[in-house]
């Protein structure tokens, strides 16, 4: 087939004409050579096949691997981009949530801890004037030093969401915490407070009717009020009243708290209620015995003529504090809360049978049980528990 020929071609041809045999092999080798040179050189935009090879050539001698087959694709890929010369791509910020449901609670908790650690006061207004509220920075630096304690980060937590909760209870009196409960999936930080507005029972309820289950809020076991919260930024949540046949149910069970609760209680005997129920009355009998205070510290507290004070009202006596010596034995330590019968309740209803309008029946047989258990002295020595023990 006949082809188009170059200027290149014809001159090739002439040289070769009038050359020697070896002379023209030699010139037709140069122009060849010349015209693959001409060949890689083209450069399309990107740079030539021929300066890209001289640089991996270069490259190579200045780095002289020992692999350098090997490392020949990785040098030749890292110079083209090196070396690219085309349009850049927009750079374009796209954020990846992998999972958007546990992004949204991270995002709420950040919202409700700035809430907690802002100050209860605006500052263009007058201060907030908050109830007392345990400092429990300072208390958790003294138990550090017994080696309790729940780390310095959390600490701080609990003393910033025991402020809000003052801040968010107006009619708190005073505010610690109490402690924590552990649970199989969740656990209970515990906060005690004592609200305003209780006031003795000028009639207390008979046996039988509603309200004879449940002690008087500020007497007994319902003494102090309660919150629990599942810790951090996590919202304290009110627990209700303790009730004799809670704290009776409890004494006959062994339960592990859940950290629910609004989850029922599976147990034999059979316990009437949910998990709020039940650790209530945990907490009543905890509190009733393990609270002590220091042996002459305090007084019960009678109040005045026209304001009595409530039956366990306690207050400061006018003494000196013990000493060291007093405070490392049992006598120098007391019961501060009232101790539980075995009714539930701290104490026995004093009852007639003329004004009470209860059977005779009824009235005797409560009678002979506050005879064979009468009721224990608030302040009691803790000196008599080992006894009643064994």
């Amino acid at each position: 087939k006949a082809r188009a020929t170059t200027g290149v071609d014809r001159l090739s041809r002439d040289v070769a004409l009038c050359l020697p045999p070896e002379a023209a092999a030699m010139a037709t080798s140069d122009i060849a050579l010349e015209r693959v040179q001409a060949l890689l050189k083209i450069d399309a935009g990107g740079g030539s096949f021929y300066e890209h090879i001289t640089r991996i050539a270069g490259a190579l001698a200045a780095e002289k691997p020992n692999d350098a087959l090997a490392q020949l694709e990785t040098l030749s890929q890292n110079l083209k981009k090196a070396t690219y010369r085309g349009p850049v791509a927009e750079d374009i910020d796209i954020e990846i949530v992998a999972d958007a449901a546990a992004e949204e609670k991270r995002q709420q908790w950040c919202v409700e801890s700035l809430k907690m650690v802002r100050q209860p006061s605006d500052p263009s207004c007058a201060p907030r004037v908050l109830c007392a509220v345990q400092n429990f920075m300072e208390d958790a630096a003294m138990f550090e030093w017994a080696g309790v304690g729940f780390g310095k980060q959390e600490n701080f937590r609990i003393a910033m969401s025991l402020r809000k909760l003052a801040t968010d209870t107006p009619a708190l009196e005073k505010l610690r915490l109490w402690g924590k409960v552990l649970g199989t999936e969740g656990d209970y930080y515990v906060a005690e407070g004592t609200l305003e507005g209780a006031r003795p029972v000028a009639k207390p309820a008979l046996p039988g009717s509603p309200d004879y289950d449940v002690e008087p809020r500020g007497e007994g076991a319902n003494i102090s009020t309660y919150w629990v919260s599942a810790g951090g930024s996590e919202p304290w949540i009110r627990l209700p009243a303790a009730r004799a046949s809670h704290i009776v149910a409890a004494r006959k069970i062994k339960q592990l708290m859940r950290g629910d609760l609004g989850c029922p209680v599976l147990s034999t005997p059979w316990f009437p209620g949910k998990e709020r129920h039940l650790l209530r009355a945990q907490i009543a009998r905890i509190t009733a015995t393990c609270t002590l205070a220091v042996a002459g510290y305090y007084e019960q507290d009678p109040g005045e003529e026209d304001a009595p004070a409530l039956k366990h009202a306690l207050k400061i006596a006018e003494a000196e504090f013990p000493g060291h010596e007093a405070l490392a034995t049992l006598d120098g330590w007391v019961h501060g809360s009232p101790a539980l019968l075995s009714t539930g309740k701290t104490t026995w209803p004093e009852l007639d049978v003329e004004e009470s309008g209860l059977p005779e029946e009824t009235v005797n047989a409560i009678n002979e049980k506050k005879e064979a258990e009468p009721e224990e002295e608030l302040l009691k020595p803790i000196g008599g528990d080992f006894e009643a023990l064994k």
